[in-house]
């Protein structure tokens, strides 16, 4: 397993990814978990998600999909700007997804669909104020359903292997943008929390090859019309 290195020095395009501290203030995120767990439960006979095993992870997660929950879905669009700033042109919703994992876990080191050009992890909450590492992979995929020119899709692993990358320690609050597609990423180490939540949102150009995979294919949110 190659070693952990330092952020190197750049931007999020110089870079593929980029590590912000503190990105959401506490009172957000927790009346946002709050909202969350009110709404969808926080325990196996009250959560109105999905409870799974995937094949990234080794032990069950609740999962709830941002379009299901208008807290999420709004906060989502709310961060729209800021990285069309980051990435510097305009970008769209893709989809998005709340998750709770649980103490012990990991999550295999993966690249993500092809919705997911512009991906943020924003860590929204821990049992136990621990930090639990994202790792970042420093090497761009040009076609990740050609892995290297082998024709074979790079499934999920358990590490890096020889590809130099990045961990971010994080905490409440503190999100990794990342070319989701084009960067290898995941959490090497198990989770020191009995549990953490997060969300998980993702963007595309809004001009770009990709644009027909905003709003996860689905049309543009209606106009409003109001009548008395």
């Amino acid at each position: 397993m190659a070693d952990k290195a330092a952020s190197p020095n750049g931007s999020y395009n110089d870079n593929g990814f980029e590590f912000f501290k503190g990105l959401v203030e506490p009172d957000t995120i927790n009346a946002l978990l709050n909202m969350t767990e009110q709404v969808a439960g926080n325990s196996p006979s009250t959560f109105r998600g999905i409870i799974r095993k995937s094949t990234l992870t080794n032990k069950l997660i609740y999962v709830l999909q941002g379009t299901n929950f208008v807290p999420l879905d709004t906060f989502h669009w709310g961060l729209t700007p800021f990285i069309s700033r980051v990435v510097g042109k305009p970008v769209l919703p893709a989809y998005s997804n709340f998750r709770i994992y649980q103490q012990g876990d990991v999550c295999k080191i993966h690249s993500d669909r092809v919705a997911s050009e512009h991906g943020i992890s924003l860590m929204i909450g821990s049992s136990d104020n621990k930090p639990w590492g994202l790792s970042v992979g420093h090497e761009f995929i040009e076609d990740p359903m050609n892995w290297r020119g082998t024709g074979k899709v790079k499934t999920a692993c358990d590490d890096f292997g020889d590809e130099p990358f990045s961990t971010f320690e994080m905490y409440p609050g503190d999100a990794v943008l990342y070319q989701a597609i084009n960067r290898r990423h995941g959490r090497l180490e198990p989770n020191p929390n009995r549990w953490t939540a997060h969300l998980f949102m993702f963007w595309v150009d809004r001009n770009g090859p990709r644009k027909d995979q905003a709003f996860d294919k689905k049309r543009h949110p209606a106009s409003a019309n109001y009548t008395f």
